[in-house]
């Protein structure tokens, strides 16, 4: 809604627990939000975000 900051803070949050979790439904919902960090004019934290997301799903 606007937040970029706290999107970035809970994507890093939602990134670390689906690394400690293994969970294959967290991982789809992260592979959702991925586009979300796509293709617009980003901040340099929405780009370590996007790239944290990309590495754990090619894990």
């Amino acid at each position: 809604m606007g937040d970029i900051a706290g999107g970035v803070e809970q994507t890093h949050r939602a990134v670390d627990a689906a690394a400690r979790t293994r969970s294959v439904r967290v991982r789809a919902q992260l592979g959702q939000l991925y586009p979300y960090t796509v293709g617009r004019p980003t901040s340099r934290t929405v780009g370590e975000a996007r790239a944290r997301i990309r590495e754990l799903l090619s894990s």
